[in-house]
């Protein structure tokens, strides 16, 4: 039975709940891969947003959801090892452009490629049919959306 009483809609309790739980069982799974590449799991995340497209610190801290001078530092840590790598455009020479290099490209394919023991371990625990699949990440999609439009639908 839930601990709250009938006043709070006990299935959102339970969502948010089993999403805490969901997301702490990822970071347990997560955190000793990173650590064996010396880096952490906000580090980890910073060369997901990285891969696509390189950003400036900004950016970087919003898509992370965290404060610029904790994003900062972790970058710092992640150019020490020569993961990510910093370019000043010539167009705007104040600003600082950061990119993923080879090697922290090489990292995440190491952390998250096909076959390693952690995406084989995911893979088993989210063995669901593809459908399900889809249907959980829009769902998932679809309330961050709602949240960051200050709980508005989204179209």
């Amino acid at each position: 039975m839930s601990p709250l009483n009938k006043k709070y809609d006990t299935t959102l309790y339970r969502l948010i709940s089993t999403y805490r739980d969901l997301s702490l069982a990822i970071s347990q799974e997560l955190k000793p891969v990173v650590e064996d590449y010396g880096i952490t799991i906000f580090q980890f995340r910073i060369l997901i947003c990285l891969c696509d497209n390189g950003m400036n610190l900004t950016e970087l801290a919003e898509k992370t959801h965290s404060y610029k001078g904790y994003t900062s530092s972790a970058v710092d840590g992640l150019v020490s090892s020569r993961m990510v790598s910093r370019h000043y455009p010539p167009e705007d020479r104040r600003s600082i452009h950061l990119q993923i290099t080879d090697k922290g490209k090489e990292v995440l394919d190491q952390i998250l490629g096909i076959g390693t023991p952690f995406y084989q371990r995911l893979s088993a625990a989210f063995h669901f049919p593809e459908e399900e699949m889809e249907h959980f990440i829009e769902v998932h999609q679809n309330v961050i959306a709602n949240l960051v439009n200050g709980g508005k639908e989204s179209l």
